[in-house]
């Protein structure tokens, strides 16, 4: 996170920051498109899925540089302090809440696939347009930004 610091206060890294999500939610939105007619292959009992899930959670490469940008972003925007101390507990804290976010959002796309019997294809669909949602919003953002906010 004190990588994160030295980025915070270099000019303009808030609209790199915002379009480099939008490569980033391009990217996944297209991914997420392209693959959403093949069905998952998984050979894993429910109880070694939980455990692989939990073990991505904790090991997940992706990570490191999303925190890396919205630690730069968070302390840009001087939303949390940048010292040791408060690195820490923001590190802990976001930890935290993956791990917290990825188990809700497991139950709550099991309990929707078992509740209402969807197909992967639509929730892969819904996954890919929400992806595209989100890099259309830091387009409109930057737009904003550039010829509305700066007049």
């Amino acid at each position: 996170m004190q990588g994160a610091k030295w980025l915070s206060e270099e000019v303009r890294l808030d609209t790199i920051i915002d379009w480099v999500m939008v490569v980033l939610f391009g990217t996944l939105g297209t991914i997420t498109w392209l693959n959403r007619n093949n069905p998952p292959k998984t050979t894993y009992s429910e109880h070694a899925s939980i455990k692989y899930g939990i073990l991505l959670g904790f090991l997940n490469p992706m990570q490191i540089p999303f925190w890396m940008v919205t630690g730069t972003y968070l302390i840009t925007h001087e939303w949390i302090e940048d010292g040791r101390l408060a690195l820490v507990i923001f590190s802990i804290g976001s930890a935290a809440g993956a791990f917290i976010a990825l188990f809700l959002y497991a139950k709550f796309a099991s309990y929707l696939q078992k509740r209402f019997a969807l197909s992967t294809r639509f929730i892969d669909t819904g996954i890919a347009i929400l992806f595209f949602a989100f890099a259309a919003y830091h387009i409109f953002k930057q737009i904003y930004l550039v010829f509305f906010k700066h007049r």
